[in-house]
């Protein structure tokens, strides 16, 4: 297109859309069942915990924290003895 690559280094280069209407329909629609698939997990998690006493909520956060830092120990421990 150009001669001289020099010319070409402050210019725009005209490029042509990555993608179509139909690309930007579909991905649309994909984004809104995403949220709406949130909406309503979170809509039930939310039901799900006001329905736990204060010490259930305590036992679950404590249950959480040793099975997550378990595994990023473990994580930890594999990636120094390997």
């Amino acid at each position: 297109m150009y001669k001289n690559d020099k010319t070409m280094l402050f210019r725009k280069r005209k490029r042509s859309p990555d993608h179509t209407p139909i690309q930007d329909r579909a991905a649309l629609g994909i984004a809104n069942g995403i949220i709406r698939l949130q909406s309503r997990m979170a809509a039930k998690l939310s039901r799900w915990e006001s329905k736990c006493t204060v010490r259930q909520k305590k036992i679950l956060l404590f249950v959480f924290c040793l099975v997550f830092g378990t595994y990023c120990l473990f994580l930890l421990l594999r990636s120094i003895l390997l």
